[in-house]
């Protein structure tokens, strides 16, 4: 029987890929879609134009929403990169 060998490094983005779908599933529908436009790659002008929303409404929804990820994240970024 063959053994496979598996890297650490690539396990803990596995791990750290799950924990962001869940932090994803935590946050208001709007913050989830905001950011997931983001991950995309529109803009603040495309995204607002999109979901028919002003500028700061959009601004404002995304920065709060990453800072959500980012304390529900912590403790898994940082173990990754140390």
């Amino acid at each position: 029987m063959e053994s496979f060998s598996t890297d650490p490094f690539i396990e803990d983005l596995a791990i750290a890929k799950i924990d962001l779908e869940e932090s994803l599933q935590k946050l208001f529908p709007l913050e989830r879609e905001i950011v997931l436009l983001f991950n995309q790659g529109y803009s603040t002008r495309e995204t607002e134009e999109m979901i028919n929303l002003p500028r700061a409404t959009v601004q404002d929804t995304k920065d709060r929403a990453f800072k959500k990820l980012k304390r529900m994240m912590d403790g898994e970024v940082e173990s990754i990169f140390k």
